[in-house]
């Protein structure tokens, strides 16, 4: 039975108590674990709700090991109304005013991330480009007598 199954991943999956390190922060996280929280998850959805015509669940999931990764902070989006705009009740269009919302949000989430990763990129370019504008300047100023515009 599926259910036997489930309760033995669960137990493997607490047989060790993970503790939080000296000085805070989270309790380290390995990738078996993570696989194995996965597939714990995989299970129990399975078990509970049939795949449809594509093999694909109701329910999906993200795990993130927050040591590695930043917390998933954009929204989920609900789908579109099924009617046609002609047709639209005021609760399709409060639905897609949500949306709107909603998209808005990550789209200034997404684009605070892309500037945050792109600082250091910045200024690294700032910094060759500032570096490669004085190496010119020192080159020009510098001396040059006729033997050394031959290339002698």
């Amino acid at each position: 039975m599926k259910h036997a199954k489930i309760h033995r991943l669960v137990d493997a999956f607490l047989t060790k108590k993970v503790r939080i390190k000296n000085g805070g922060g989270w309790a380290p996280v390995t990738e078996e674990e993570m696989l194995q929280l996965v597939d714990i998850l995989d299970q129990l959805v399975a078990a509970k709700y049939q795949r449809d015509s594509d093999g694909d669940l109701p329910i999906e999931f993200v795990l993130i090991d927050r040591n590695t990764c930043q917390g998933m902070d954009f929204r989920t989006m609900p789908y579109p109304p099924k009617a046609k705009e002609a047709d639209y009740t005021a609760q399709d269009i409060y639905l897609e005013a949500l949306r709107f919302e909603i998209a808005q949000y990550n789209l200034d989430l997404a684009t605070s991330y892309l500037r945050e990763s792109l600082r250091p990129v910045n200024k690294m370019v700032r910094d060759f480009t500032q570096n490669a504008f004085e190496m010119e300047a020192e080159e020009a100023a510098k001396p040059t007598s006729p033997v050394d515009r031959l290339g002698v």
